[in-house]
């Protein structure tokens, strides 16, 4: 006999199937995402894709993110740390998400979707990180690009 839980996660999962797709795999995505990180060039390809720095010619808060975590895929963190110093976190939080089983990584969605106390913690400490580390580059003029 199927538990409410085990009953909830078959719902939820034939719930994710798109038209056209068997469903989507959040492993396989955050797996394909570490993979493109992985055999971009560690120092960029020599395009900001940044609006903020084109708009305004300011650093935004995740500037260099993308270097660092390539720059970690390449196994050089000093170079990694330098770009954005959030970027092995990053990386760390996707390769989770791309380990996790299916069912597990939908009881997550679940709750962030329908528990506002979770939600609402969860996005401030992730903005709030980012804003933290974004001003102490900016205040003390640390690599931003």
């Amino acid at each position: 006999m199927l538990s409410a839980n085990d009953a909830l996660g078959k719902k939820a999962l034939a719930e994710k199937t798109i038209p056209g797709f068997r469903k989507f795999s959040p492993g396989l995505f955050f797996a394909g995402a570490i993979v493109i990180l992985a055999v971009l060039p560690s120092d960029g390809v020599g395009l900001s894709s940044c609006p903020s720095q084109k708009l305004f010619g300011l650093s935004c808060p995740a500037c260099g993110l993308t270097r660092s975590i390539s720059s970690a895929l390449h196994f050089d963190l000093a170079r990694s740390v330098d770009y954005h110093p959030l970027g092995v976190v990053v990386l760390l939080f996707f390769g989770t998400l791309a380990t996790i089983p299916e069912r597990r990584f939908l009881k997550l969605q679940n709750k962030f979707t329908n528990d506002e106390s979770f939600r609402i913690k969860s996005t401030g400490l992730f903005i709030g990180t980012f804003l933290v580390v974004w001003i102490i580059r900016m205040v003390y003029h640390i690599h931003l690009i």
